[in-house]
């Protein structure tokens, strides 16, 4: 038989469950009429006071400009007042530049300049290889309830052993084994931690293209379950349509390349199993034929491009299996017409031709698409439910397939302060 029968199965990636707070499908027009709600509802939390709502809303805020929705110096300026009154002073420095960089104003510069009077910028990076716990200390702890908040907000992220990328008052510190000092205002200081606790402690000049890194890495896996269908063969000696319940499991690792996007490479395994049959129905057991079931047997191999809007997560891309199935019945082709050029390789009844045996080698490449809605978070980790979906085809037939299961993937990109 044509050893292309059943190109079949493979990965699969995931259609999503979204979530209505994230704006994910909202149109353009509707993201602008939703900025303009945000920033009248930011106005009225300031004047009562409630910072923690107005930083809130900015942020939800800031998921509008994937829909071209440009925010105003209005909305970065409350969102500093806001990042200040919580105690958050990198929060403040980031967003007084962005309301910079909308409009100049002289209270902007000046509150700038005052920031950096007393801060400076540092990159402290725990790589995922890193095994150890690590730990920032600062030689003297200042007086100053904003700084002491500082360097309270690092330590915390330090001792969770997520990376920490923003400020820190002037003074000297020790992170992991080696010490360095922050001026006001000076260059930014990376330190990227080896493996054993040790670093090179480098600086940055302001302006310095930052080199690249991974903003996350990290495993990924999937399981769950899926179904199959396999359309009838376009021709030769081919097994029936046929399709099937099965299990999947892949994993992978997954990295982040900048914002919301990144790249996924994973690898896995997805099979089915079901009853035979054909257009005449399905095909009962015979007292001279045993009446096995169809099955599949694939391993698979993927490489996606992912994107995560907050809870929703998404990945495209392309994927490639081999393996090997087992299918009872022949295609319509050669039922219809067994007498014909494409099907001169097969003889008998139209009863034997149903119930004949098929084997073959799957060697199938496709696309496949994913989405997910986030439901957990566990230490550097998050879990959520995933709706995966996609088609392979052989040149004779079309393979849709899709699953439904859970995903545990790295907590993605870490978020300002």
């Amino acid at each position: 038989m044509n050893t292309k029968l059943i190109r079949a199965l493979g990965c699969t990636a995931a259609l999503a469950l979204v979530s209505p707070s994230e704006s994910f499908a909202v149109s353009k027009a509707e993201a602008q009429g939703e900025h303009v709600r945000l920033a009248e509802e930011m106005s009225k939390l300031a004047k009562r006071g409630h910072w923690r709502g107005v930083d809130r809303s900015y942020r939800t805020m800031e998921t509008l400009q994937r829909k071209d929705v440009e925010l105003t110096f209005d909305d970065h300026y409350l969102a500093a007042q806001a990042a200040r009154e919580l105690g958050n002073v990198t929060l403040v420095y980031r967003r007084l530049l962005r309301a910079k960089s909308v409009q100049s104003n002289p209270d902007v510069e000046n509150w700038i300049s005052d920031v950096m009077r007393q801060y400076g910028e540092v990159e402290l990076i725990i790589p995922e290889r890193y095994k150890g716990e690590a730990n920032l200390a600062v030689a003297v702890m200042p007086l100053q309830p904003d700084q002491r908040s500082t360097i309270g907000m690092a330590q915390q992220r330090i001792t969770e052993g997520r990376s920490y990328n923003g400020l820190l008052p002037s003074g000297d510190y020790t992170f992991g084994s080696s010490t360095f000092t922050v001026i006001p205002g000076g260059s930014t200081i990376v330190l990227d931690l080896d493996k054993r606790g040790g670093g090179q402690v480098t600086t940055r000049a302001a302006g310095e293209k930052e080199p690249f890194r991974f903003t996350y890495m990290g495993p990924r896996a999937d399981f769950g379950l899926g179904w199959t269908q396999a359309t009838d063969a376009q021709g030769g000696v081919q097994p029936g349509d046929f399709s099937g319940l099965g299990g999947r499991l892949a994993a992978g690792w997954e990295m982040g390349v900048g914002g919301p996007f990144g790249v996924m490479l994973q690898a896995g395994y997805q099979g089915l199993s079901g009853s035979p049959g054909d257009k005449d129905g399905r095909l009962e057991e015979l007292a001279r034929f045993d009446v096995e079931t169809d099955q599949l047997h694939m391993g698979f191999g993927a490489v996606m491009g992912t994107a995560r809007f907050g809870p929703v997560w998404t990945a495209v891309g392309l994927m490639y299996g081999i393996g090997s199935g087992q299918v009872t019945g022949i295609s319509q082709t050669c039922l219809d017409q067994p007498n014909s050029s494409e099907c001169g390789a097969v003889s008998g009844t139209e009863s034997t031709l149903r119930y004949s045996r098929m084997t073959g080698q799957i060697r199938a490449a496709g696309g496949t698409f994913s989405a997910a809605f986030g439901v957990m978070e566990f230490g550097n980790f998050e879990g959520a439910v995933t709706l995966n979906a996609g088609a392979l085809s052989d040149t004779t037939r079309l393979y849709p397939f899709g699953s439904l299961g859970f995903t545990v993937g790295p907590a993605g990109q870490e978020g300002d302060g």
